[in-house]
């Protein structure tokens, strides 16, 4: 077994997590370092003492005032099945539990539901991943958009708006996508109260979008319009999104917009549900991330 210590990620660390996405595809080779690093609370690594190679990583991501995420768990094929992973996953949980987390959720790929059970988190529902193809959206997007470019300015709306449905704050997300060239949002106002948000990252040959929170289904679309046309100029294959399964409104609208299933994870919980969202908002998540 190798004498592994653990450590805070540091930007030097992206070449191996690309390394990782080999074994994955989780899409690390799309992500910049500096968009993961400030999405996330605290990112660790597992390495040997002597030799510094690297083995594993996990992130952390708090949303105050009691809400915890724990994602991107992986431990390189080499050094699996040898308490790497099981280091790594007790550090990220004892660092949010300091923080005061009364909630910690994850989206765990099947096969390690039982592992992390052990650690008393119980299964809530599948995490679903959609997808349809660029050209087809587009052909079926025939309404004029109204909503309008989100800036900086724009943020305290972003976060009160958010922090209404999601029950947790999480200002830190929106800060990231304002100021990061693969991203852009779109806003929607009525009666100069804002009624829906969304955002749209731009990958290599993919888009993906989310967090987009909406009252109905015609502003969400009216989002997903908007945010689409934004850069047609460019050549996108598809466009990805994430909805939770008990989310009934937003999945039979993607489903009728032609959005396909073509993975998922299962979402599982520690703790008591500290987040009560309106579960007829269309709402959905930009790419879960899996651990």
């Amino acid at each position: 077994m190798p004498q592994s210590h653990i450590r805070e990620l540091i930007e030097s660390d992206f070449s191996f997590l690309k390394s990782l996405d080999s074994q994955v595809n989780w899409g690390f080779s799309q992500k910049s370092m500096d968009i993961l690093l400030g999405y996330s609370n605290t990112a660790f690594i597992a390495e040997d003492q002597v030799t510094q190679q690297p083995y594993g990583i996990v992130f952390t991501f708090y949303y105050p005032p009691r809400t915890g995420w724990i994602g991107l768990l992986i431990v390189d094929e080499v050094f699996q099945n040898q308490g790497i992973g099981k280091k790594l996953f007790s550090k990220s949980l004892n660092n949010l539990l300091k923080i005061g987390c009364q909630e910690i959720l994850l989206d765990a790929v099947p096969d390690v539901v039982p592992f992390y059970r052990k650690y008393h988190f119980s299964e809530i529902e599948r995490s679903l991943r959609l997808k349809i193809s660029f050209s087809n959206l587009l052909s079926s997007l025939n309404s004029t958009p109204r909503s309008i470019r989100t800036e900086s300015d724009h943020l305290d709306d972003i976060t009160k708006f958010d922090t209404k449905f999601f029950g947790a704050i999480r200002n830190n997300i929106f800060l990231n996508m304002l100021g990061s060239p693969k991203s852009v949002g779109a806003l929607y106002y009525r009666n100069k109260k804002i009624v829906g948000y969304g955002f749209i990252h731009y990958y290599k040959n993919s888009c993906s979008i989310g967090p987009l929170i909406a009252k109905n289904s015609s502003i969400a679309l009216d989002i997903i319009i908007k945010l689409t046309l934004i850069e047609t100029g460019k050549k996108y294959e598809w466009i990805l999104i994430g909805v939770t399964e008990s989310s009934r409104t937003p999945l039979q609208f993607f489903y009728e917009l032609g959005f396909k299933e073509y993975d998922y994870s299962i979402r599982m919980r520690c703790g008591e549900n500290q987040r009560k969202s309106n579960p007829n908002y269309v709402y959905c998540i930009a790419s879960p991330e899996m651990g």
